[in-house]
């Protein structure tokens, strides 16, 4: 009786670790201040407002897409993203407050989209199978966040064993290649959300992930945080690899990523908004070559002439554009010149392609006012433009008006791709090899039209 009393007793209760205690060993441990490993790990709690923003990197930008792949459940005061709030992962990383991870619940619904317009599945074990890889990789291998950047091919072996593990539809080597396009679009726009795992960034993350927050990237743009470029360019991809209609560039959009661009190079203001515009022409017309192929044409064996007039409808509006912007400057000197003072035959084609170019020559003229740009840079850059804008309008104009470059849509296609893009394709279609052809003497003029504006950049 007395051995039982000796060694049957109770042990002692071993004390729960208070949450400031837990921060301070946090910050020991990953070097960073408490108050901002806290404000980053309200991210692994507060994310309701995960799946409304990631619906803007849709295609569709279908809200309800993402709330199923991702397990997602409404209710009614929170929106519950089952597949990441019940991951083994994210109890781990939340346990120990580890900020290295937080960008992982930003990356996981993306990843979510790549998977299922690969395999075109809407189901939550989709999102299941993204945390899944996550648990390796994480949980099991401590790799984190920035390990992920600097090691895709390893992620996206998990990430294919774990589709293969959970039974999804997909095909291995070609999930693999679309994995390797998409992971860098990704980590691009949640950087940009998340920059150097700042404190601020994520306290605004925050309050625009909370439930009342219908639309979180209007707070975020409030902010100055505009991840627009970005979305566009994800949506551009999964549209490619879903098999959905071909989306046409949109040069506003291309031309906030030449100016993000030109900024990161800590370019004047005033030179980057007279510039990007003519950066951004170069870069619309790569992306337009770019969409002709696109599988839906690869597949039906051509691009319809439609697509390809406006192209030169395009070319042939910034060409009149740039030549009469031009006899304007020669004959009155470098001043903005006002949509209304273009000649009337030409003005509806130019409102309607290229009307953005009579804004601009408000920067141009202000820039070169304050000395931030040369008068002979001023010239030297529409003149680059007119004369990459007269090359393509006379390539494409070559290529349409070619018979021997030409053949009927076939009906079926003609009926598929009016339902895909809502408009009427026509009736002919220039060949593919043709086309190469034409694209690959156009892309010539481009790559030569980007160093003579670059080169005035900073030139004064």
């Amino acid at each position: 009786m007395i051995g039982m009393f000796i060694f049957g007793g109770k042990k002692e209760k071993k004390r729960e670790k208070s949450y400031e205690e837990i921060l301070k060993e946090a910050e020991e441990r990953f070097g960073l201040p408490a108050d901002t490993i806290k404000e980053l790990a309200h991210l692994y709690v507060f994310n309701a407002g995960l799946p409304r923003l990631v619906r803007h990197a849709h295609p569709e930008k279908d809200l309800k897409h993402v709330m199923r792949i991702t397990g997602s459940v409404d209710q009614g005061d929170d929106i519950y993203v089952s597949s990441i709030i019940d991951a083994k992962w994210r109890e781990k990383a939340m346990g120990i407050k580890d900020p290295r991870a937080v960008k992982f619940v930003l990356l996981h619904p993306f990843i979510a989209l790549i998977l299922s317009h690969h395999s075109s599945a809407e189901i939550s074990t989709i999102g299941k199978t993204v945390s899944d890889a996550l648990n390796v990789f994480y949980g099991q291998l401590k790799k984190t966040y920035e390990d992920a950047k600097k090691e895709q091919d390893k992620l996206i072996d998990y990430i294919i064993r774990m589709a293969e593990f959970n039974r999804l539809p997909i095909v291995k080597e070609k999930l693999r290649e679309q994995l390797r396009q998409g992971l860098p679009k990704a980590f691009k726009i949640v950087d940009k959300l998340l920059p150097d795992n700042s404190k601020e960034h994520a306290i605004l993350l925050e309050s625009a992930f909370r439930y009342s927050v219908k639309d979180p990237l209007v707070l975020l743009k409030q902010a100055g945080i505009d991840i627009e470029p970005e979305l566009e360019e994800f949506r551009q991809f999964l549209a490619e690899i879903g098999g959905k209609k071909p989306l046409a560039p949109k040069f506003k959009q291309i031309q906030k990523q030449e100016e993000e661009k030109l900024r990161a190079k800590g370019v004047p203001e005033d030179v980057i908004k007279a510039t990007a515009p003519r950066l951004a022409t170069v870069r619309y017309f790569e992306e337009a070559l770019n969409a002709m192929d696109h599988e839906v044409y690869r597949n039906m064996g051509g691009v319809p002439v439609e697509y390809v007039k406006k192209i030169r409808n395009m070319a042939l509006a910034k060409k009149l554009a740039a030549e009469h912007i031009f006899n304007v400057w020669g004959k009155e000197g470098i001043r903005p010149v006002l949509l209304p003072e273009v000649p009337e035959q030409h003005r509806k084609l130019i409102e309607e392609f290229a009307r953005w170019m009579y804004e601009d020559t408000k920067h141009l003229a202000e820039a070169h006012r304050k000395g931030a740009i040369a008068e002979e840079s001023v010239f030297n850059i529409m003149t680059a433009e007119m004369a990459l804008t007269d090359k393509i309008y006379e390539i494409t104009g070559k290529l349409i008006s070619d018979p021997s470059a030409l053949r009927e849509i076939p009906e079926e296609h003609r009926t598929a791709l009016k339902i895909l893009t809502k408009k009427d394709p026509g009736t002919h279609m220039i060949k593919m090899d043709r086309l190469g052809e034409y694209k690959e003497t156009i892309k010539m003029h481009l790559d030569k039209t980007r160093p003579i504006i670059v080169k005035h950049v900073e030139k004064k």
